[in-house]
């Protein structure tokens, strides 16, 4: 029961390693599952929010509140953008990148940062759920935790991983252009003759870790943070140099590019 509800309330596509670069991401200290140790009492989510996990949030509010309930209408993505996007005419992306299997991995992206708050929120309740329900993950789990939207400080103490931003402004000591392995999925890095879904992004965990083992903090979809109406680590969508660690991007809506990551930070 204990394993049903993590497999839940975190991200599948967290508890999986993707394509991992061992010259680049170094000792994975393993605590809340789907998370890596940042620092002091913070661990951070090693992939960005899957559409697979956001749709076990979905369902879950589907069985508690009903099909036709508000909570759960107020949980679903914004999907309308895909309509006004002519590179994607060859598939109905509004019906199917959320949904379907094909695009579990990839990142949740259409949702708002109030869903995305709510998620961190529901997300901490079903973890807390679970530990109390499996007497030896109880005795062993952190009592007190909560997941929450990391601030910019702690999302670029990860992205920087350890690096000097002033010679390492990317958080990698190499970045790979036009690679079969990308360092990070960035307009410069996706191939001009690749299928129409490359123009929105990857499978989490496409690309390689940087050195404290976290994937896609830069490049992908960029990322939400605690400050409302700032995204950070750009996109696809984004150029190398809009992707820079300490560049902030703005958004004001739910955006193609644009989805997050949690932080779970343990309280003594």
């Amino acid at each position: 029961m204990f394993r049903y509800f993590l497999l839940i309330s975190f991200a599948i596509s967290a508890c999986r390693v993707l394509h991992h670069d061992p010259d680049q991401a170094g000792p994975i200290q393993k605590g809340l599952p789907g998370t890596i140790l940042l620092r002091d009492s913070l661990w951070l989510d090693r992939y960005e929010i899957t559409n697979v996990a956001w749709r076990e949030y979905t369902g879950w509010t589907a069985r508690q509140y009903g099909i036709g309930s508000p909570e759960y209408r107020a949980t679903l993505p914004d999907s309308v953008f895909w309509l006004t996007m002519h590179d994607l005419s060859t598939e109905p992306m509004h019906e199917t990148y959320f949904r379907s299997p094909r695009y579990d991995d990839y990142p949740i992206t259409g949702i708002t940062y109030d869903q995305a708050v709510a998620y961190c929120r529901w997300r901490t309740e079903r973890v807390r759920e679970a530990i109390c329900m499996e007497p030896t993950e109880k005795a062993r789990m952190p009592k007190n935790f909560q997941y929450r939207l990391p601030t910019i400080a702690e999302w670029e103490y990860a992205a920087a991983a350890g690096l000097d931003l002033r010679k390492y402004p990317y958080g990698y000591e190499e970045i790979r252009i036009k690679s079969t392995r990308y360092k990070i999925i960035i307009q410069e890095t996706l191939p001009s003759d690749t299928y129409p879904e490359t123009t929105f992004g990857v499978p989490g965990g496409s690309g390689a870790a940087n050195r404290l083992g976290f994937y896609d903090l830069i490049g992908n979809a960029a990322e939400m943070v605690a400050e409302r109406g700032i995204a950070k680590g750009g996109s696809y969508a984004h150029t190398l140099a809009e992707s820079r660690v300490t560049n902030d991007i703005r958004y004001d809506r739910p955006m193609p590019w644009l989805g997050f990551r949690c932080i779970c930070e343990v309280k003594k």
